[in-house]
């Protein structure tokens, strides 16, 4: 299925849009969890439709895989109450990635996390996204990393789209003096991040 921006600035779908909700995931900007719970029971709580009174080993295996290729496994005994709030972010995300999801909803995934994991995590949601055929959708303030991990951005201001396309022709100087009002130089020729 494939949405399509409109002339008048309206997401149109070419056919019915119905999707499972168990086939969203979902990864809020605050990752604050009230519970004493370790950072694996967090992580196996993503399986919450599937979870039985007793765990799997497949769902335990795939709980610690997913922490391991995130590189916070380990984390996987620690009480998450007593993580920082980017390892929070990491432990939520792998949470949001072990069901499996066909749409990603992601709101401000990196904010709470340091510049190497900002990276880190990003690059595995472009490769989660590209490997398993995610639609994702990431909210980003951060238009050096939205530029360098998105195909596509949309930006927007006052509520409404201003621009859309691939970040290299989209994000120029002049689209954000005009919308953020700060005069800028944007530099091409960095590589891109490589774990």
């Amino acid at each position: 299925m494939r949405a399509r921006l409109n002339r008048r600035r309206e997401v149109t779908f070419q056919k019915p849009f119905l999707v499972e909700k168990k086939k969203i995931g979902y990864m809020p900007q605050d990752s604050y969890v009230d519970a004493s719970l370790t950072a694996l029971e967090v992580v196996l709580l993503g399986l919450m439709d599937s979870l039985g009174l007793y765990l799997k080993d497949e769902q335990i295996n795939s709980a610690v895989e997913i922490m391991k290729k995130l590189g916070i496994l380990h984390l996987a005994g620690r009480d998450v109450m007593q993580l920082s709030g980017g390892q929070r972010q990491m432990v939520m995300f792998a949470s949001v990635l072990i069901k499996k999801p066909k749409i990603l909803l992601l709101d401000e995934p990196v904010s709470a996390l340091d510049m190497h994991h900002q990276c880190v995590l990003l690059d595995c949601v472009r490769k989660c996204t590209r490997e398993h055929g995610i639609t994702t959708v990431m909210i980003l303030h951060d238009l050096s990393l939205a530029s360098q991990f998105s195909d596509e951005v949309l930006l927007l201001s006052d509520g409404k789209i201003k621009a859309k396309g691939e970040a290299k022709k989209t994000i120029t100087k002049e689209l954000i003096q005009e919308l953020y009002k700060v005069n800028v130089d944007i530099f091409t020729t960095m590589p891109a991040y490589r774990p």
